[in-house]
């Protein structure tokens, strides 16, 4: 693509070539037949067409990232790095103001295992309609808008009072299921075991 990007022929060299008495150049810039023109276009067309195509490609392919280069010194000398002049560069381009602005975004940051082991990554699954452009996870952390997190704590919290209740709910049949019989058995053998004189 940078190599086919080259200056137009000045159109007094044309000109020039075009009065020229020698047979050779005359030839060269005789009019052509418009239809040999046609394909000529058409062919170059075509390969520009197919570059351009291989250039999407090819940036479809990669993983894009955005890249600022920060002087470390004014005098670019090796081995030099200037601590002031470096932070000022960080300031001018805007980077600092857009580091505010993503801790303000995703205040909230955990590391992926301390996350899986407090809330399971399955949460994630269920609440993804919900945290679209709210979240965003790192190769190692998880970065959380403070809305988006307190979403996963209520989420959480409702969870693990639902599977509270189910355990009581199943512990209370079972207890009543095991203590129905005892009871009816315990008020029969009273029954049968009273003494003589009460009855």
């Amino acid at each position: 693509m940078v190599n086919k990007n080259r200056d137009k022929i000045p159109e007094e060299m044309i000109s020039f070539l075009k009065e020229t008495k020698f047979d050779f150049l005359s030839d060269i810039m005789a009019p052509r037949n418009e239809e040999c023109q046609f394909v000529q276009s058409k062919t170059l067309l075509t390969k520009f067409k197919k570059s351009l195509d291989n250039l999407m490609i090819t940036l479809d392919k990669t993983d894009v990232h955005y890249i600022k280069c920060l002087k470390p010194n004014k005098k670019q000398d090796p081995d030099l790095f200037d601590v002031q002049f470096f932070m000022e560069q960080l300031k001018y381009n805007g980077i600092m103001d857009t580091l505010n602005l993503e801790s303000q975004i995703f205040s909230t940051v955990i590391p992926k295992a301390e996350f899986s082991r407090r809330f399971g990554l399955r949460i994630l699954d269920d609440l993804k309609n919900l945290l679209i452009g709210k979240m965003f996870i790192g190769r190692d952390k998880i970065y959380f808008s403070e809305n988006s997190f307190e979403l996963i704590l209520k989420y959480n919290t409702a969870m693990v009072i639902s599977s509270v209740r189910r355990i009581q709910k199943f512990w209370k049949l079972r207890t009543k299921n095991v203590m129905t019989p005892l009871r009816k058995f315990s008020n029969v053998s009273e029954r049968q075991y009273k003494p003589s004189s009460l009855i």
